[in-house]
């Protein structure tokens, strides 16, 4: 069985942009005769996947929070605020579903 495990980062550069970054890995489960599993990763990828300008000048943190609140044990969470600090402040909401349908 072959699956593949999304994480979804976010950064601001010196460019003044926050970026939107998908990392993922390959994940195998194979049979093996002494353990009768064995799971292997292969190497990991990362993609971009979404940006927007950053008025910010001299970013010194950011935090992220979830915003979807009727989320059920099987659900993953779609949209999240970024908030940007350091010369100023600057909230940007960033919807996952919109981002991966492009």
């Amino acid at each position: 069985m072959d699956f593949c495990d999304s994480i979804f980062v976010t950064s601001v550069g010196y460019d003044q942009r926050l970026s939107v970054w998908e990392i993922s890995t390959i994940i195998t489960t194979k049979k093996n005769e002494d353990t009768n599993r064995q799971n292997s990763a292969l190497p990991l990828s990362l993609r971009w996947k979404f940006g927007s300008v950053c008025i910010i000048g001299d970013v010194g943190g950011m935090a992220v929070a979830q915003v979807n609140e009727s989320l059920t044990l099987t659900s993953k969470p779609q949209v999240f605020r970024v908030a940007v600090v350091g010369e100023g402040a600057q909230i940007f909401t960033v919807d996952l579903a919109s981002i991966l349908a492009k």
